[in-house]
């Protein structure tokens, strides 16, 4: 007999199944969080009837359940019953099934490394999710290491074990399975040994050792307990054990002696005496065991062995200069080379081939050409320099004029064009002053050109000229007709070379007081040392040179900031 719930009546009344079903009850009340093997218990209250068989069932599904008013279950779904009595009636209550549901945690499961080196950085992770709170715990020592998701450790070697509990909204957690970390120690560093294999290639071996095994790997880019080298330089090596863990050792390999020798000029070089002195260093900071400047000459080896205290060889120091003028510096010419010896290797350099000239200096003045100007009663001059000393090009030259048969200059050009030469052929242009010269007609006079060639070399050139007379009366134009005394501008220096003072004894042809006269001092390569203005036309002016660096300088004098007569004065302290 079936007997639903709603159609209960009086008429069936022999033994039947009396009261209404009330309600399905829950334990526990709300949805529990869902835990392996947990179980929400569903029971159903008759409402004071007398059934004697319960069958449970899940949605359509008869259940294997005991007989009784409480079904036990940890699976979600709609739970009914079906009473009956013994006299076979039944009843349905299945109306209002019993819904039952379950809250499933997020489960704390870390995920991250199990085998990692001493101080190596290392991140555990928990899973993610909604609402999620993290608490970390790490053992020995019940250390807690953070509430986030990841977290980062750096520990030295010892056994780690990482417990994760995670709380969720709603009143669930979960917490993980121990999660264990072996710290491991670092290996035992490797040694390094160094042997030569070849010097003349510089070819060298480098063998490492550890304790641990063989996986070794270079700096270089090379594998293996041995490898092969050309080039010194720093090297590192390192080894790995089975975990991973790394350790390594350093070695600084001297460089080939051969690697210093771009230092040392090798080919064929030719000096100049001007170009002197001359030397070459090596390196200003490196210590070799042996060193040697080495010269070939005649058929002769021997080392160089200069005389002031500088020796062309030596143990365990840095190199001394190698000189090569002849003076008592160095050796002069022949042939050099170099010999380093780094502890390892000993190398010597290719030849340098040096020959010491004892005259370089090649200015000459190749043609001149001096006409009249009418006009003025001054001679236009081109003159053409031909300068083939090797290297030069000079800011300063001066040109003068020679009476013949002396060193006396009797005139020097007041104005030139250009004002320097360079190497090659020069043509210059330049003015001589009409009653400058002595004689009216027809003056045979040398010409001369003096430079200083590269700031070291002194040059001089002379030609063979004639004045030709020039028709022009110096007292025409004047304010009155009386003849014109002509005085030569002269210039000396005494004494000369100076130490502390020198006499600058200087006469101008014009002895007009409106004029502006200087002295003016210049150093070997042109620079201005000195301008002192001077009034009178000619006189005596004392110069301290006291302060003077040892060396060439020329003195000029000027008039209205035109060039009358320069001298060299030498300084010798």
């Amino acid at each position: 007999m079936i007997i639903e719930e709603n159609q209960l009546s009086a008429n069936l009344s022999t033994d039947p199944i009396t009261g209404i079903l009330t309600h399905y009850t829950y334990l526990p009340t709300t949805p529990p969080c869902y835990a392996p093997g947990q179980t929400v218990s569903v029971i159903v209250n008759s409402g004071g009837g007398s059934p004697n068989s319960y069958l449970w069932f899940k949605e359509t599904q008869l259940l294997s359940a005991p007989n009784t008013n409480t079904y036990a279950t940890n699976t979600p779904g709609a739970f009914w019953v079906q009473l009956s009595n013994n006299k076979y009636c039944y009843k349905n209550i299945n109306p209002k099934p019993a819904v039952v549901s379950f809250k499933y945690p997020v489960q704390a499961i870390i995920t991250g490394v199990q085998d990692v080196c001493a101080y190596e950085t290392f991140t555990l992770k928990g899973p993610t999710g909604t609402g999620l709170s993290y608490s970390w715990v790490r053992n020995p020592g019940n250390i807690f290491c953070g509430n986030t998701r990841i977290i980062t450790q750096n520990l030295m070697q010892d056994n780690y074990t990482y417990t994760l509990s995670l709380s969720q909204a709603g009143g669930c957690s979960s917490v993980s399975s121990p999660y264990h970390v072996n710290v491991h120690a670092m290996p035992v560093a490797p040694t390094i040994s160094l042997s030569v294999i070849d010097c003349l290639s510089y070819i060298l071996q480098l063998d490492a050792y550890s304790g641990i095994g063989s996986n070794f790997n270079w700096s270089n880019g090379q594998n293996g307990s041995t490898i092969h080298i050309t080039h010194g330089g720093p090297y590192r090596v390192w080894i790995n054990d089975q975990y991973g863990c790394k350790n390594y050792a350093d070695i600084d390999v001297p460089l080939a002696p051969s690697a210093y020798f771009w230092r040392f000029p090798t080919g064929c070089y030719s000096y100049c005496p001007g170009e002197l002195p001359k030397w070459v260093d090596g390196p200003s900071h490196t210590s070799f065991n042996y060193w040697e400047w080495r010269i070939a000459n005649n058929g002769n080896t021997s080392i160089v062995s200069p005389n002031n205290n500088l020796n062309g060889f030596g143990s365990n120091s840095i190199c001394n200069p190698l000189w090569l003028d002849q003076s008592s510096l160095g050796s002069g010419s022949g042939d050099y080379s170099w010999i380093l010896d780094n502890g390892l290797c000993q190398q010597e350099s290719d030849f340098m081939v040096v020959d010491m000239k004892e005259e370089c200096c090649d200015v000459k003045i190749s043609d001149i050409k001096i006409n009249c100007n009418p006009q003025t009663g001054n001679y236009d001059v081109v003159i053409n320099i031909d300068n083939n000393t090797p290297g030069c090009n000079t800011t300063f030259y001066n040109l003068s004029i020679l009476a013949p048969g002396s060193l006396v200059s009797i005139y020097n050009f007041n104005s030139q064009s250009p004002s320097s030469l360079i190497q090659g052929i020069n043509q210059i242009i330049a003015t001589i002053q009409g009653n400058s010269i002595l004689g009216s007609t027809n003056t045979p006079v040398v010409i001369k050109i003096e430079t200083l060639c590269n700031s070291w070399e002194h040059c001089v050139g002379y030609i063979d000229a004639i004045i030709p007379e020039c028709k022009y009366d110096f007292a025409i134009n004047k304010s009155n007709t009386e003849a014109e005394t002509i005085y030569i501008s002269d210039l000396n220096l005494a004494p000369n070379p100076g130490n502390t003072e020198v006499y600058i004894s200087y006469r101008f042809t014009n002895d007009n007081i409106t004029n502006s006269r200087t002295i003016q001092v210049y150093d070997a390569v042109g620079r201005p040392i000195s301008d002192i203005k001077i009034g009178n036309a000619n006189g005596t002016y004392k110069l301290d040179v006291s302060r003077y660096t040892q060396g060439i300088y020329f003195v000029e004098i000027r008039e209205n900031n035109n060039h009358v007569l320069t001298k060299r004065m030498l300084i010798n302290h």
